[in-house]
């Protein structure tokens, strides 16, 4: 049997407790070198996750012990981005013993500019690893306390106005999934629920859509909607039904890939950028500039905004609030009162007429 030569070296880990290392060679040489290479490793906090380890090493550590095993694949990857685009490059070198409130705060500096709810992700982000480095007594002072953040600014929430609902009508029959941007448009629905919509769920006769399910954000799974309350029944307009009478029917979902699932996140993003592109188009912008995308006000113009011009063209006709509250599946009616702050051109019209049918 060969004999071999090991030296040990005693560890301190990150929970406080106590752990030998043994290194072994073919000789008393090859033994001593090993244990030095630990030395040195240790001593940059490479070989153990203890103070002197890096930023970068522990945030390493955190996604694979604490963050990955309990989040979702979403959750997991947008907080990965977040750390690697935002805080790695800056912090990433400077060990957790050396870390202050003032590399922290040039972080923070960065999102300034940006929307509220980025800000308020980074905030989240950056406090949850620094939470456990503390729990584990590798850093001992609550370096986010003294930290202050950028107020960032309020994502606007509108409605399409008459032009860009206009394009709009005039660019998604010309899209192969067009239509189901028009479900949003016309029945409100959310994206996860018009995803998960079945031939089943139109009734054509009666001319309603029953909402049941929808596509969940963070697994690609059928589930209930977002709240008790999106379960509802909404009025399915003449113009529409005759469209998705029209449209070819593949498997028991309405908007199917090419599996005979609904239609994944990617594609039903994809197709709202080309339907974009077709909106351009009617605004006489084949190849717009940013500068020119804009200067037409369609440059932040999520998909989502289709679901808000159906509650604003609620509101425009007379729909009382608590209507619209169900139509619109919302648990709270302050989410909905929002709507009735968005007024259009169409809504003065209508309170002009109004009060000069009866003066006040």
């Amino acid at each position: 049997m060969p004999t071999y030569f090991t030296k040990s070296l005693t560890v301190t880990l990150a929970d406080g407790s106590k752990k030998r290392l043994k290194f072994r060679g073919k000789t008393e040489r090859e033994a001593e070198r090993k244990l030095e290479d630990a030395r040195i490793k240790l001593a940059n906090g490479l070989l153990v996750v203890n103070s002197r380890t890096t930023f970068a090493d522990w945030v390493q550590e955190w996604q694979e012990t604490y963050a990955r095993p309990v989040m979702n694949t979403r959750n997991y990857a947008a907080r990965t981005a977040m750390l690697a685009n935002y805080f790695l490059p800056e912090i990433g070198n400077i060990r957790l013993c050396d870390l202050r409130t003032i590399h922290l705060q040039r972080c923070a500096n960065a999102f300034s500019g940006m929307s509220k709810s980025q800000v308020n992700k980074a905030r989240i982000v950056i406090g949850e690893v620094l939470r456990q480095a503390k729990a584990n007594k590798l850093i001992s002072d609550d370096l986010m306390s003294a930290v202050s953040w950028p107020q960032g600014y309020e994502k606007e929430s509108r409605a399409l106005n008459q032009e860009e609902r206009e394009r709009f009508l005039h660019a998604y029959p010309n899209h192969p999934f067009g239509l189901l941007f028009a479900v949003t448009y016309f029945c409100g629905l959310r994206p996860g629920e018009v995803r998960a919509l079945t031939w089943r769920d139109v009734d054509f006769q009666q001319g309603i859509i029953t909402v049941r399910n929808a596509v969940k954000c963070e697994n690609e799974e059928i589930g209930a909607p977002k709240s008790r309350t999106g379960k509802r029944i909404v009025p399915l307009p003449q113009e529409l039904a005759q469209q998705l009478m029209a449209h070819p029917k593949t498997g028991i979902f309405i908007f199917a890939g090419e599996d005979g699932k609904p239609i994944s996140r990617e594609k039903y993003n994809l197709s709202w950028r080309e339907i974009m592109r077709l909106m351009y188009r009617e605004a006489g912008l084949i190849r717009p500039t940013k500068e020119q995308k804009t200067a037409s006000g369609m440059s932040d113009l999520p998909a989502y905004h289709l679901r808000h011009t159906y509650a604003t063209r609620l509101v425009e006709k007379g729909v009382d609030i608590k209507t619209v509250q169900y139509l619109m599946g919302h648990s709270d009616i302050s989410m909905t009162a929002k709507y009735y702050t968005h007024v259009t051109p169409l809504m003065l019209e209508n309170a002009r007429q109004k009060i000069e049918s009866s003066p006040l």
